[in-house]
Formats: structure tokens, C-alpha cells, sequence
């Protein structure tokens, strides 16, 4: 159907053809013309650039965020909350590093006292909350005993929060921990 808005393309028409038309049609243009569709043209090109680099600027952020919390959780668990053997004092302070430990037991002041069966992080998700501070959520799954009780295991499933914030050096530390303790 044609109506009054339709161009008629020819049935052997293939978008080379259109594109080919397309290029006439813009070098019969004027100079004002011309500069226009530049400027629109160069206008898409930056920001769709601009809209890649933020992208990947934010991808960096959290998986640097995703490397930093497990490897701090990790040494934590690790030293069993020994802020003095940490490589991370920078960035996070003594108490927060030491709830950071979650195989922590009472009573319990020596890792070497547990059995430890299984350790793994079930799940781990940064939220990039603005340029200046983000949040990593995880969860970890930990199955242990005490030497001294071998007839008791202890199972836990845990999930914590450990808020983060950029200072003006761009460096992010550890801002706060909330979680199973």
C-alpha cells in the first residue's frame, strides 16, 4: 500500500542501494547542511563513548571492590582476626577487620583449635551506591568443629555487608561491616 508519506523503494533494492542514496543525498547538501550532520554525528560518537567509559570505569570499581573485600575476608579468616599480621591496615580498621573473621568462636583464641570440614563464599555482589562509596554483599557457607568437642560440628550460613567509601586521593577504605557476628 502506498499513502501519501510511503516512498516507493524498487523491489530489487538492498540497503547498499539505500545507503548509496543516502550518500547522494547528503553531498547535494549545502555547507550549513553538512557541518549539521557532523555535528549530530560526532555528538553520537561522544557519547556513546562517553557512556562506554562509564561503564567500564564502574566495572573496574567493582571488581576491585569484589577482589579487595574476599582477599580481606579471606586473610582475616586466615590470620583468625590478627590485625597485626594484616597487609590491608590501610584500609580497613582493627575492629571491623576482626568481625571480618567469620570463623570466629568464643572462647576459641587460636584457629588452630578448629577442625575446619568446608569454607567457601556462596555469593558475592557489589552495588556501586555513587562515585564516592559502594556496598559488597556476600554470603559464605562454613562447616567446623573444635579439636577439644569432637562430637559437635558447627554449620553456619552467614551473610554480611561491607560498606565502602572513596576518599579524595580516590583511594577506597572499609567505611563499615554489618553482618552475622
Amino acid at each position: 500500500m502506498v499513502g501519501p508519506f510511503s516512498t516507493i523503494v524498487p523491489y530489487n533494492s538492498t540497503p547498499l542501494d539505500d545507503l548509496l542514496n543516502s550518500f547522494r543525498k547528503l553531498k547535494a547538501l549545502d555547507k550549513k547542511g553538512k557541518i549539521k550532520v557532523a555535528a549530530v554525528i560526532t555528538a553520537f560518537v561522544l557519547v556513546f563513548v562517553g557512556i562506554g567509559v562509564c561503564i567500564n570505569h564502574r566495572k573496574n570499581i567493582e571488581n576491585t571492590l569484589t577482589d579487595l573485600t574476599y582477599d580481606i575476608v579471606q586473610e582475616s579468616c586466615d590470620n583468625y582476626g590478627d590485625y597485626s599480621k594484616s597487609k590491608y591496615q590501610d584500609i580497613v580498621s582493627e575492629q571491623i577487620y576482626k568481625n571480618m573473621n567469620y570463623l570466629y568462636v568464643e572462647n576459641c583464641t587460636d584457629k588452630n583449635n578448629l577442625e575446619i570440614f568446608e569454607s567457601k563464599f556462596t555469593s558475592i555482589q557489589p552495588q556501586i551506591l555513587s562515585l564516592k562509596s559502594a556496598e559488597v554483599n556476600y554470603s559464605c557457607y562454613v562447616r567446623y568443629q573444635l579439636n577439644n568437642e569432637n562430637d559437635s560440628y558447627i554449620a553456619k550460613d552467614l551473610s554480611y555487608t561491607v560498606q565502602w567509601k572513596s576518599d579524595d586521593n580516590n583511594v577506597w577504605r572499609v567505611s563499615d561491616f554489618d553482618g552475622d557476628l
